[in-house]
Formats: C-alpha cells, structure tokens, sequence
C-alpha cells in the first residue's frame, strides 16, 4: 500500500486481525490473547529516517502492561487506574513517574505528571491524524494512548484500535472488521423478516 513516505505491507490473521506491518523505516508484530485482545505488540525500527517508536509491549488486560521504552533501554511495568469521565493515572515502573491522562476538550487530549505539569499534548485533525507535542516516542512518560482508547504507532503514523489499524491520512480502516456471524440474515435478526 502506498504512503506519504513510501510503501507499507500489511499481515493478517485468518480472522482479519492484523500479524504484522512493515514498510522501509519499521516492522510492528502483533500477538493475541484468547479474547481477541493485543498481547503483545513488537515494534522495531531500522535505518532513519524514522519515528523513534521502538518497543515491545506485554499487555495484561487493560491496566497492567510490561514495557520495553525506546527499544531496550527500560523495561517497565505500566500501571492504569481509572478514573471518572475519561480520567486515567498511570504508574510507570516502581517508584516511576505517574502520567495522568485527560479526556477531550476541543478534539484535544492532554497528559500531566505528578505535580500537574504538562507533559503532552496532543491534537487532532480531521478524519483523527494526531499531532503530539511534549514528551516525545521513546522517552519514559510518552503516551500512546489515543482519545479513541487506541494505540498510536507513531513510527507508522496509523493507530491501532483492537484487531484493525485505522490510517487517519485517509481515513480509513486497513482491513474488514475481524467480527464474524456464521449466520444469515433472517436468524441473526428474525425480527426484520417476520
């Protein structure tokens, strides 16, 4: 598929969960659990130019995840705690920095640290092409965490919402949703055919 800066190959699962990305500056490998969740997420990096996004996630549900930051420099465990209307703290490592999320305002999304400093900011053009200031990919308080509850792949410039990757160059999802009925229509909605 062609790109703003070259080409990229796509993978899938015979689900239609994304396996792999690759494309002239990085590769991204994707593992599932049981439930159709992200597992673990390996992102490498090669010869620049390119975004310095490198690192490997384990993930465990929702709110614990081991992080490796800018390639193998840290590893991390990366701890969410919720909170009301979109509000999230986040624990990086033991004894680690604390990032709290904050919901929209005006298709913009902001982070704090402890102290209530900004640490980035991110905004959003149409069709959702981020534009992050601040903390940037590879340094330890750099969020991925999207307004949608997906995942930035800065290093390809798409996200990662579940099973599909979403370009917002084009606005696009980049494969059918993974979601399968074996069904027909009158036994999956009787109600319409009645």
């Amino acid at each position: 598929m062609p790109t703003p800066t070259g080409t990229r190959e796509y993978s899938y699962y015979v689900d239609g969960s994304v396996r792999n990305i690759t494309d002239d500056h990085a590769t991204a490998s994707f593992r599932y659990d049981a439930f159709g969740q992200v597992a673990e997420l390996d992102v490498t990096t090669g010869a620049p130019p390119f975004v310095p996004d490198s690192r490997h996630d384990s993930r465990f549900g929702d709110l614990l995840a081991w992080r490796d930051v800018g390639g193998a420099q840290a590893r991390v465990l990366v701890r969410t705690i919720p909170g009301p209307d979109g509000f999230s703290a986040t624990r990086r490592g033991a004894g680690g920095p604390w990032v709290f999320a904050f919901g929209e305002l005006r298709g913009n999304r902001f982070f704090t640290d402890e102290n209530g400093a900004f640490v980035q900011d991110v905004d959003y053009q149409p069709f959702g092409t981020p534009t992050s200031s601040g903390a940037q990919p590879g340094s330890l308080l750099y969020s991925t965490q999207q307004w949608n509850a997906g995942d930035a792949l800065a290093a390809f410039g798409v996200s990662q919402l579940g099973a599909r990757i979403y370009d917002p160059a084009i606005g696009r999802f980049l494969s059918r949703d993974p979601l399968l009925i074996p069904a027909t229509a009158t036994t999956t909605n009787p109600y319409a055919f009645a």
